[in-house]
Order: structure tokens, then sequence, then C-alpha cells
């Protein structure tokens, strides 16, 4: 069984990044089409990096096989609050632990605690007045830690997942977006980002500031997106950059 060092990830330009994205209820992630959350920052740079996919799949196994288990365990979560709670709190000690030498095994225990974890945190969205004492209410998520709008309808529209009338609420749910507004709201900027053009064409109908606006809007998601739909995101800021600097005279 081959262990796997991953101190040096704390090192790495990310790590810092990936602190501040992961919030009370940790940074939301789609793999290969599951959405996980990340409690620690060693292994949101590791998916954020795309590093040793073994480990990720793990993670992922581990993550479903969890949250499968919990639904099977607690049929109507919203009658088990003090349980929950002592769950959560329970939870929260270990899922903090940083892991340095790690097996795929060990990867996958991490990911089931984190499928609990994560969870009782979709249950909290989904049943705020049963389970509002757990965590703080989705909706006083702190801003620094909660995409906005038009950075979840970005992240969608570069990673090729649809935002439709179908699963906008349960998108904007899974991201602390809990008005009944919230879901059509992504739902109509994910129609604007989609088209490339609104991304990075037509600069002459735009302002010096909205071009700024519009940068510091993709460069922000960037560390977001998987690594093999990276690329895209910073060859439209070069183009936005190389707009600015033409027509404007101007740089960021």
């Amino acid at each position: 069984m081959e262990y796997i060092n991953l101190s040096e990830l704390k090192t790495h330009p990310q790590y810092k990044n990936a602190i501040s994205l992961i919030g009370d209820d940790g940074m939301v992630f789609t793999y290969e089409e599951l959405t996980i959350r990340i409690f620690t920052p060693v292994i949101a740079v590791l998916f954020i990096e795309q590093r040793y996919p073994e480990l990720m799949d793990a993670y992922c196994r581990g993550y479903q096989l969890a949250c499968e288990d919990m639904g099977r365990r607690y049929p109507t979560p919203q009658a088990v609050a003090k349980d929950l709670q002592i769950i959560y709190d329970n939870l929260k000690k270990k899922i903090n632990i940083s892991p340095v030498n790690v097996t795929a095994q060990n990867m996958a225990e991490i990911g089931s605690l984190a499928g609990m974890l994560g969870t009782i945190i979709e249950w909290v969205y989904m049943f705020p007045e049963s389970l509002k004492n757990i965590v703080k209410p989705p909706e006083n998520k702190p801003e620094s830690h909660r995409l906005t709008h038009a950075q979840i309808a970005l992240i969608c529209a570069y990673e090729g997942r649809e935002i439709t009338k179908s699963n906008c609420n349960e998108i904007a749910g899974k991201h602390g977006w809990n008005s009944p507004t919230s879901g059509e709201s992504i739902r109509q900027e994910f129609c604007i980002w989609q088209q490339p053009t609104n991304r990075h064409g037509n600069p002459d109908a735009v302002t010096s500031q909205k071009l700024k606006n519009k940068i510091t809007l993709i460069e922000g998601i960037i560390p977001m997106l998987s690594k093999t739909h990276r690329q895209r995101a910073i060859d439209e800021v070069l183009i936005l950059k190389s707009h600015l600097l033409n027509i404007y005279d101007e740089e960021l």
C-alpha cells in the first residue's frame, strides 16, 4: 500500500487561497460530475490542482458512500436534530486534522467523514427551521466564504455544467443561497456567462471599469476550476487585458 506525502501542498501558491475558500460549510467542488464538500486546505489544493487521481477517486468514493448511508440512517433528519448536532460537532473536530502521509484507503476514510458532514450541511439548507441550531443559518454565511451568483454561473459555464430551471434551486442551495429567487437569479447569470462573447467579446461596448470588473471576476474563480478547464479562463483573461491595454491604454 503506497503512502503519498501531501505536506508539499502546504507550500503551494493555492494553499492560502484554499483556506479562504473553506468556510464553516466547506468548499463546494465538482469532480467528474460528483459535487462534494472539502473541509481541509491540503485536500482542496489536491483537487484544485488535480494531483494524485487515485486519492481524489478514493475521497469521492468514500464521500458518496457516506452520503448514501446517512440518507438510509436518517430518512427524516429534521426529526433528529439533537443527534445530528452531536455528530456534526464530533465530525468538525476530526475533519480539521490535515493529512500528511496518506494512502487511497486513508483518503476514502477522510472522504467518508466529509460526506457525513456534507450531508448534514445539505440538510441544514433543506430544513433551516428544524436544523438551524446545528450551524449558522445558510443565508447568514459570511460573504467572504459564499460565492456570488455570477461566480457560481461562471464556474458552471467553464466546467460545461448546465444550470436549468429544474436544477437551479439545488445548485443555489449547495452554495448557501436559499431564498426563493436565488436559483433563478443564478440561472439567468448562467445564460449570460455561458456565451463566450459575453465573457471576452465586443470590448467597444463596455467601459474600462467594466472590463476591469470582468477581469477581476474571472480571475477570482480560476482557482476553483478543475485543471482541465482552467486554461480557457486564463486565456480569456489575457484577451480582456489585451482589450484594456489596446483600447484604453490601461493595465490591471
